[in-house]
């Protein structure tokens, strides 16, 4: 569940937080991208069903999967905003500085 905080009394920033999820199976992603592609170590309640091939086949014919989401799907902030990520999934997360020009 996401959570947005705005600026309060203080001004200080406000957070949101996105939740990261899929369902990546370790198996099979794993032999594919290499070790550690797919961990359930952490998150073990989240069931990992879907395969390697399975979803690039879901990928090719929908331009999507649905298994992996961002909640909220959307979201409008200030600037300032600091942005929280948590990865309920299985997949390595990574993130960089958008160029000014995509921000």
């Amino acid at each position: 569940m996401a959570k947005k905080n705005t600026k309060g009394d203080d001004e200080k920033p406000g957070t949101l937080t996105l939740s990261i999820r899929d369902f990546c199976d370790p198996t099979t992603f794993n032999a594919i991208l290499g070790p550690g592609a797919c961990a359930r170590e952490d998150n073990v309640s989240v069931d990992g069903s879907q395969t390697f091939t399975g979803f690039i086949s879901e990928v090719g014919q929908e331009k999507s999967a649905g298994s992996w989401r961002f909640n909220p799907i959307s979201a409008k902030t200030e600037e300032g905003v600091n942005l929280t990520l948590v990865n309920r999934g299985g997949e390595k997360v990574s993130t960089r500085r958008l160029p000014r020009r995509l921000r």
